[in-house]
């Protein structure tokens, strides 16, 4: 079996609520990754839940993306829309705690794009290939820049397609 699903399970077995509930969180939203979305959905609504009361206010963040994309795994492009919607003005006073930047940007970019709202997903492309390309790019050493740009999958999807907007 490939699937990390088993360790990432024992990982959040072995972290125990009372002690360490930020990193058992961030490890059910890791799981989360590779269950089939309607549990995907449920888990990060339960953790987004969670987060939201211990005022771990960039995790609830993070599962919200992380639901978001699940909805858009399950193709209910409305849900997805509607979600993205929703915390698109919330992530200037608080990102995504324990993800990469313009993932959370490409996730909110494909939703947009599959609920129809093609001026707010181009906003969001732009914003993610911008940072890749000038927040990012000159800080990465010259032996790394190829694999940065060409060999890390969210890059490579977010400056393709910021390059042919219309796939």
């Amino acid at each position: 079996d490939s699937s990390a699903l088993p360790k990432l399970a024992l990982a959040v077995e072995l972290l125990d609520t009372r002690h360490d509930k930020y990193m058992r969180l961030l490890a059910e939203l890791d799981a989360s990754r590779e269950l089939e979305p309607a549990a995907a959905i449920e888990l990060c609504g339960r953790c987004s839940t969670r987060a939201d009361a211990l005022e771990h206010f960039a995790v609830g963040a993070k599962a919200r993306l992380l639901e978001i994309d699940a909805h858009l795994r399950s193709n209910d492009h409305a849900a997805a829309a509607g979600a993205a919607a929703s915390l698109w003005p919330t992530l200037g006073a608080c990102r995504p705690g324990d993800m990469y930047w313009p993932e959370a940007l490409w996730i909110l970019h494909r939703a947009f794009e599959a609920g129809g709202d093609l001026g707010t997903s181009q906003t969001v492309l732009i914003q993610a290939a911008q940072w890749i390309e000038q927040a990012a790019l000159p800080h990465v050493p010259a032996a790394f820049c190829d694999a940065f740009l060409h060999r890390n999958a969210t890059n490579r999807a977010v400056l393709a397609r910021a390059r042919n907007p219309h796939p």
